[in-house]
Order: structure tokens, then sequence, then C-alpha cells
């Protein structure tokens, strides 16, 4: 229990911080009020939440009571040079570190401390935790001091013993909910399109998510590359424009058309994929702590191959309607209107056998007429 002491911890404050913390946690927003409670409530200079990536380069801050040039520039570039950031990456989620842990020396003759921090307006002494790790990535908290006064006292430390577990578990709610916002995002942009994966990226063409599709589009295509997290292809001028496409869907771009689409260009030994590039309006597209990735979402890219939305529609009308291979092939062939004798030439089958087949398509799906086929197969998200 915590007693209400003078010059100590209060109860009644602790429990104000943990439901503010849970509040950020179920809306996605307000962390900012949240770290100013955390500092007011430790006495310290300040709160800030860190998120870093190095396999894909990036870093975020948020911390409202630093120089907000300060944050900007440790997210730029001097992060990389952070001693604390690689013993911090490797920590349990949950433990406790502080300046002595990662190295009190070492911090203060790098060039990090020397030619940045020392005259940041923050003290060295920090305590700091990670709320989640997830392949060399890491999300901590971090409590700093002044650097009027260096130092972080037991009252800090007895309130970060309490509060760190629960910013665990908000962080994680946090991620969840992220991922189940995202995942209803990209269902509604794909549409149930078979053979369509769906791609959530920043304004640069990171990958922040993928839906199952979208997943399997990624191991499937040798063209289609992560690079440090980034989405390119094989020939640098397809990934020139996927990347203007996507830049245009950010906030920070001009006013026009936003978003667009295009076509890979064709290489030996794989089909051309197709690309829908849609400004992301979801939920979760908004400032602040963005604990899946360091940067918030910006847009949507829609991507398949005909080979793959082909295989997918089969799948489909097989699961759907009972038809048979051969059938499948037959109803995806005769949509496109222009007779049973073109669609028989191009399976390479007779004309008796293509009469056959169509009987048996429209008696299984319940259809009488070609174009209510189509209406049917177009319904089901089937591209004609």
């Amino acid at each position: 229990m915590w007693h209400c002491e003078a010059g100590g911890l209060h109860f009644d404050d602790i429990m104000r911080v943990l439901h503010a913390i849970y509040d950020a946690a179920a809306v996605g927003e307000g962390w900012q009020d949240v770290l100013v409670e955390i500092a007011d409530l430790t006495r310290t200079e300040n709160a800030a939440l860190v998120l870093v990536d190095p396999s894909a380069g990036l870093s975020s801050v948020v911390a409202p009571r630093a120089d907000p040039d300060l944050a900007v520039r440790y997210s730029q570039f001097w992060w990389q040079k952070d001693p604390t950031a690689q013993a911090t990456a490797e920590t349990p989620v949950g433990v406790l570190t502080t300046l002595q842990d990662t190295g009190r020396e070492r911090f203060f003759s790098s060039e990090f401390y020397n030619d940045f921090w020392r005259n940041s307006g923050l003290g060295a002494e920090r305590i700091a935790a990670n709320l989640f790790t997830d392949e060399g990535a890491f999300a901590s908290f971090v409590l700093q001091a002044s650097c009027r006064n260096d130092e972080i006292d037991e009252d800090a430390l007895r309130a970060m013993q309490v509060l760190v577990p629960h910013l665990v578990r908000a962080a994680n709610i946090q991620r969840r909910m992220n991922q189940l916002y995202y995942q209803h995002d990209l269902a509604r942009a794909a549409a149930g399109t078979p053979g369509v994966g769906a791609l959530l990226v920043d304004d640069r063409a990171r990958l922040i998510f993928a839906d199952e599709t979208g997943e399997t589009v990624l191991r499937a295509r040798d063209d289609l590359i992560l690079d440090h997290g980034t989405i390119r292809f094989g020939l640098n001028a397809d990934t020139v424009r996927l990347h203007r496409l996507v830049a245009s869907c950010s906030g920070d771009a001009p006013v026009g058309v936003r978003g667009g689409n295009m076509t890979t260009t064709a290489v030996p030994g794989s089909e051309p994929l197709s690309l829908d590039v849609l400004p992301y309006h979801g939920e979760m597209n908004r400032s602040g702590f963005h604990p899946v990735s360091s940067t918030p979402p910006a847009a949507i890219v829609l991507v398949g191959d005909r080979a793959q939305k082909q295989a997918a529609a089969r799948g489909l009308l097989q699961q759907q309607y009972g038809l048979t291979p051969a059938e499948c092939s037959f109803a995806l062939e005769i949509v496109k209107a222009d007779g049973r004798k073109a669609a028989a030439e191009r399976l390479g089958i007779s004309l008796s056998t293509a009469r056959t087949h169509l009987s048996r398509v429209f008696e299984k799906t319940g259809v009488n007429r070609q174009a209510e086929l189509v209406r049917l197969l177009s319904a089901q998200g089937i591209e004609i």
C-alpha cells in the first residue's frame, strides 16, 4: 500500500496515473498527457516513449517535456549513436535499467553525449524499461533527470516498479487493438477479392501490416522485396513508381490526386503484378505512440497477379458451388463474353465438351444465362 507521506508517493496519484495509462491504450491516443502525469508524479524532468527499429533504420520519440527539436534530431540520426540503445534492446521486457547498468563511463565518453546529449537540457541519469521487443526492434519507457539535478530518487524508482508492469500490459493492449483495426481495414479495402493481398505501409512504403494473402504474395514473389522493411521491386523504375504513389497518400503531400494504380514491368518467368494504392483513412491513422511501427500508416497497397487471382477464383468456385477444376476453368473463360467457341479454343477442348461444361456450370450455380453468370462471379469479387 502506498502511504501519504510528505514528499512521498500518494496512492491516489498512482491510481490516477494507472487509469490514464489504460485509457490511452484503449483509445490509442493521449500518451503525451500520460507522460506529463508520470513526470509530475516522479518529480523528474521528462518521461518519454522511444521506439527503435535498427533493421529498418527507424526511431520515433514521444517526449512532451523535451525540446521538440531534440526529439526530431534523435529520431533522425542520434539514436544510432546512443550507447544505451544496444543495451536496452537486449534487456528483457519489464526489467528496469539505469545508466549504471548500460555503462556510465561509456556514456560520458561517447560522441552521443559530448556532441548531442550534453546540451539537451536533460540530465544523464535515467531509468528505462522495455515495453516490448520484436526481432531487434523495441519500445522503451524512460524517465530522465534534469541537468540541474541529475539524479533519480528512490520515490521515482518505487513508482517505476509499480507503473512499468502496467505500461507493458497497456502497450500490448494497444498493439493488439491496432492489429485488429488493421485487419478490419485491410479486409474492407480488399473487399474479399480472391487472390488480392493487402499491405499497410507508411509514407515511405515501409511495411506495417499485411493480411494473409499479402504475406503469401510477399513470400511467393522473387521480384517483390522487403528491404529493411521497405517494399521494393526487382526493377528500380517500378520501385520509384510505387513509392511516388504511396508518398502521394501522406498527409504532408501536396493537394491533388492521392494514390493510384500501376502494373509492374513484365519479367521472364513471372506474371506482372497489378497494384492499387489507396490512402489510409482508418481508425489508427493518427499521431502519437504507434506501438506496431515507428510511423503511422499512410496507404493500403492491394497487390496480386493474374495467376494468383485465377487460382483463388477457382478455389472459391469449387468451394462455393462444387464445380470441378475443368468446370471452374470454363466458367472463368466463358464470362469473357466472346462465346463458347473462343472459350473452348483457349482451353483446348471440343465445342461439345464446352456445351457440357456450360450446362453443368449453370446447373450448379443456379443461373440460366451467361449474363447472370457474369453478375454472380462479379458479386463474389472475381475479376471478369
